[in-house]
């Protein structure tokens, strides 16, 4: 490529592609610093950034065509766990999030044990 005075500029990590193996690297750490700031991510799992040059040159081997590109390897997202509870009918099982034979909080349903609290005599309460 000629540099505005009548020579050539030799090729150069800077120059080749105009720039734009700075670009596609700017863009690749971008995604690296966002995967390090989400907290869903192992916080010293190592990334990386890969910079790859093709160079194919023609048969009579007097150009070739440069290709650029970059990628990168994230941390994995952690693994989410939860609960189920199984149920049986005899014929199929079904999934649920919680026990579906036990009572849940605020509900009317109360044990048949169950009293209000009533302190003895002389207790404070």
């Amino acid at each position: 490529m000629e540099n505005g005075n009548g020579s050539y500029e030799l090729v150069s990590l800077e120059n080749l592609n105009g720039g734009q193996i700075v670009a596609l690297f700017d863009r690749e750490l971008a995604t690296v610093l966002d995967n390090i700031a989400d907290e869903n991510t192992a916080a010293r799992a190592k990334r990386e950034i890969t910079l790859k040059i093709a160079i194919r040159p023609e048969d009579d081997r007097g150009s070739a065509v440069i290709e650029v590109s970059a990628k990168s390897s994230l941390a994995p997202v952690k693994p989410s766990k939860s609960f189920a509870v199984f149920a049986f009918d005899g014929n199929s099982v079904t999934a649920y999030q919680s026990d579906p034979k036990q009572l849940k909080l605020g509900e009317d349903g109360k044990p048949e044990n169950e009293r209000p609290f009533r302190p003895a005599a002389g207790e404070v309460r």
